[in-house]
């Protein structure tokens, strides 16, 4: 049906920051410029930079490299290993396989060791608790994540995937609502939101969202195939195709 048209999850896991400073914008997020000399910090950024458009073929997997990279630098760096955990739970939900799941609990878990009051260590491995079904420990990471990192959208992000799956509607809405609060520029806050509306059978409410996330990224394959699964179910059938029809144009 319509449904297999959705990407489970526009927003999966999401690129970590220990601080406001690290998050690449979505400008930058488009075309990340990558300099594979640097040193362990700056190949860890540029990582984050690739992981912010997970919609673009190949930049998970580029991601990996740079951040190996720059853990041979530095082989202490917790927040290359809260990347790399990020990195590898994308690449289960795109190749669902039981290792990279356990990679990424073992990275996550390696950078909490390192600096168990890094945000985005918390945050990864709450995406992870997420993944394996664990909502409970997922949701007290996102909540110390918050704590620690008070304006980064994700872990109320992750908190709202949380509450969604437990069917906790209110308390989901609420969580993303102050996601995109915090984080009104950030396409994969609106991309999750529209996801929770569209499970509900509220397409006109998803595609208000999906209709954001394509403002902020125009060229999102996630987003456009998203949008026009709602579009469809709308009868608003020109819209639909027209949207599939830029799909198809970014990615044949």
């Amino acid at each position: 049906g319509i449904g297999a048209l959705l990407i489970a999850g526009t927003l999966g896991s999401s690129a970590w920051r220990s601080r406001r400073s690290d998050v690449p914008s979505n400008r930058a997020a488009a075309e990340p410029s990558v300099n594979e000399s640097g040193g362990a910090y700056e190949l860890t950024i540029q990582a984050a930079s690739l992981l912010a458009r997970q919609d673009k073929e190949g930049n998970v997997d580029r991601a990996v490299t740079l951040l190996e990279r720059a853990l041979s630098q530095d082989k202490e760096s917790a927040l290359a290993y809260a990347h790399l955990s990020d990195a590898y739970l994308r690449k289960h939900r795109t190749n669902p396989d039981a290792q990279w799941l356990r990679q990424a609990r073992e990275t996550a878990q390696r950078a909490i060791a390192l600096n168990p009051d890094l945000a985005a260590a918390r945050q990864a491995l709450g995406f992870v608790h997420l993944e394996a079904g664990e909502r409970n420990e997922g949701a007290a990471e996102f909540r110390r994540a918050a704590d620690l990192d008070p304006v980064n959208p994700l872990p109320h992000v992750g908190l709202g995937m949380t509450f969604s799956a437990q069917n906790q509607d209110v308390d989901a809405a609420a969580a993303f609502r102050k996601a995109i609060q915090l984080g009104p520029q950030e396409w994969r806050t609106h991309g999750e939101f529209g996801q929770f509306f569209f499970r509900r059978a509220r397409y006109a409410e998803a595609a208000d969202e999906w209709e954001a996330a394509r403002t902020l990224t125009p060229d999102n394959v996630l987003v456009l195939r998203n949008l026009g699964a709602a579009y469809y179910l709308l009868t608003r059938y020109d819209e639909a195709a027209s949207t599939f029809q830029r799909a198809l144009e970014v990615r044949p």
